[in-house]
């Protein structure tokens, strides 16, 4: 599932599906932001479901091998000399694990982003002025 989030040009961290929220993120800062202008670009998340599906099933073969590597390195569940290979998993239980792997990447929230081209460009005083007007203020009184 793709999502649109916001940030500055080359962000590298986003997280922001609102706008006002992102503007708000980068404005907390505290970098004297009171005049000027943001220029904020959309991005979108970039991995479709279908290659989710297949991160999912490449996954899932190194999740079973290192389980299966970690019991039979373990004394209490293998003795010395003895090793399940991964051709012995019942393919009931190997599917099951596949399964399993593949929901946890079809959740797993992707951030990995692309710029869809849309840019909006934000009057930072304007801004303040309608959403955060109590930054203005100073010891003195309003600005």
């Amino acid at each position: 599932m793709t999502k649109l989030l916001w940030g500055r040009e080359h962000s590298e961290y986003l997280v922001h599906t609102d706008l006002d929220d992102a503007v708000q993120s980068i404005l907390d800062t505290g970098d004297d932001f009171t005049t000027g202008e943001l220029v904020m670009c959309e991005y979108t998340t970039k991995q479709p479901a279908d290659s989710r599906e297949r991160r999912g099933h490449q996954e899932f073969e190194k999740v079973l091998e290192d389980l299966l590597e970690a019991l039979n390195d373990d004394e209490d569940f293998c003795y010395e000399g003895f090793e399940v290979e991964v051709t012995a998993v019942p393919n009931e239980l190997a599917i099951a694990l596949r399964d399993a792997v593949t929901a946890i990447v079809r959740w797993y929230p992707c951030n990995a982003c692309t710029p869809t081209g849309r840019r909006v460009i934000v009057d930072v005083r304007a801004w303040v002025e309608t959403h955060a007007p109590h930054w203005l203020e100073t010891v003195n009184g309003r600005i």
